[in-house]
């Protein structure tokens, strides 16, 4: 190989390695499935490989040296510097460009999906970084005795992401931590508020979590944080219940394969998608476009698949939504008759998404969902739950007031969680009807 072909290939190595490198400070977005419905999703495969071919083509010509008479040989040349390519991208991404990420979800039996015990990870967003501390329960928070100290008052919160602090970069500035702080200062108690938040929960899980687990803590108050996403996860969730012989409710499985996720093709895109090096360039993909395009399209959803669809008008009474409905005002129930069975007060809070709030919070991510920006959207999930709490005579706030007058900025533009203010507002709006209900005891005035 002349010299002028090998500066050529150092050259062009040394771009692409640029390249490679500005596509991912641009800093991954990894909305998993709220992104899987863009036209788009095969991009990012497609440049991955180009990157390869044209990573292996050059090593190929550099270790060739000679003319490419010899198809055979040159073709397993090339699929052995492709390979090659893989490797050395891969190490590079682990050992220089990569931050240390631990696979922190696990599925599970009884409780659908779990996260390590005692995980660690930082994960870099589109629009935040998140920096997870998984306890040994499997939770995002901090390590609590089971026995309660004698002068501690003590809250349980269930809920799902919203709860957990999707999109909070640290642990004590979710709402919940923001709140165990707070009270700490004005209570004559010693305030403790245990996160059972977890991604995609519902009352269905939020009610074995609560029987299994959350009772054992002891707790003073149960608060229920309802998100409007419930309705169809509750349903969905169900399909996977697990019954004794007795017919006893034991839990949902999460850990068995449906028929697609038996097949060989489905099997090795699951592992595709499990190398660093694909789940960068993907993500790196997508985040560039979001930085050329900004505007994403309105995607249409079939009702069956639309996890938001109570919010819509002309679907509230639907006989889908009522089926849906039916299940997570069942578990609602008991959840509530377990509290008060075990002499619990228990508080049921429910708050919008951005769609509900106005029509421009929001904005880019509900097109993802199928929500356009000239609609705010029905409240119809929040009222349902305060006719419940009327029923059985117990406390329910609704955050939808607070979060409207929070004004701009309360929730992030294209994912569908808080920012650290939205956060703050419902730390603060919580903390006051707390206060106010006389349910924590306060310092002496």
């Amino acid at each position: 190989m002349k010299l002028r072909d090998r500066t050529i290939f150092f050259t062009l190595s040394i771009i692409q390695t640029i390249l490679f490198i500005i596509f991912y400070k641009l800093q991954s977005i990894q909305f998993g499935w709220y992104f899987y419905e863009i036209e788009l999703k095969y991009g990012s495969f497609i440049l991955m490989i180009f990157i390869l071919l044209h990573q292996s083509v050059l090593c190929l010509l550099y270790f060739s040296g000679k003319s490419m008479k010899n198809y055979g040989q040159n073709i397993m040349l090339l699929l052995f510097t492709l390979i090659l390519s893989f490797i050395v991208i891969g190490i590079i991404t682990e050992l220089i460009v990569s931050p240390p990420v631990e696979e922190l979800g696990l599925c599970d039996t009884i409780y659908h999906h779990q996260m390590v015990p005692y995980g660690q990870s930082y994960f870099s967003k589109f629009e935040y970084n998140m920096n997870y501390s998984i306890n040994s329960l499997g939770f995002r928070d901090y390590e609590y005795p089971v026995k309660k100290c004698q002068d501690c008052f003590r809250i349980i919160m269930l809920g799902d992401s919203f709860t957990e602090g999707t999109g909070i970069e640290q642990l004590e500035d979710t709402f919940p931590k923001l709140m165990e702080t707070s009270l700490s200062t004005k209570s004559s108690k010693r305030i403790e508020i245990l996160n059972f938040g977890r991604i995609s929960y519902s009352p269905v899980l939020e009610y074995l979590i609560l029987k299994n687990i959350g009772l054992n803590y002891d707790p003073d108050v149960i608060i229920v944080n309802f998100d409007v996403s419930d309705v169809a996860q509750d349903f969905n969730y169900l399909t996977n219940a697990r019954y004794s012989k007795e017919g006893e409710f034991l839990g949902i499985n999460g850990c068995e394969k449906n028929e697609r996720e038996q097949e060989t093709v489905f099997q090795l895109r699951n592992f595709l998608l499990s190398l660093d090096i694909v789940t960068i360039l993907e993500s790196s993909f997508r985040n560039l476009i979001l930085y050329t395009v900004q505007e994403l399209p309105l995607v249409s959803i079939p009702p069956e698949s639309d996890s938001l669809l109570i919010t819509r008008e002309e679907f509230a009474e639907s006989d889908l939504v009522m089926k849906q409905w039916n299940v997570s005002q069942l578990y609602l129930h008991k959840i509530i008759d377990l509290a008060k069975t075990n002499n619990k007060t228990i508080i049921i809070t429910t708050y919008p998404w951005g769609h509900q709030v106005d029509n421009s919070t929001w904005k880019q991510g509900r097109k993802v969902f199928g929500y356009d920006t000239n609609t705010t959207y029905s409240l119809e999930p929040q009222r349902r739950v305060q006719l419940i709490c009327q029923k059985q005579n117990i406390s329910c706030y609704d955050f939808t007031q607070d979060l409207r007058e929070g004004g701009e900025g309360v929730y992030y533009n294209y994912d569908p969680h808080w920012t650290p203010k939205g956060a703050k507002i419902v730390a603060r709006a919580l903390e006051q009807q707390l206060i106010s209900s006389t349910i924590i005891p306060m310092n002496p005035k």
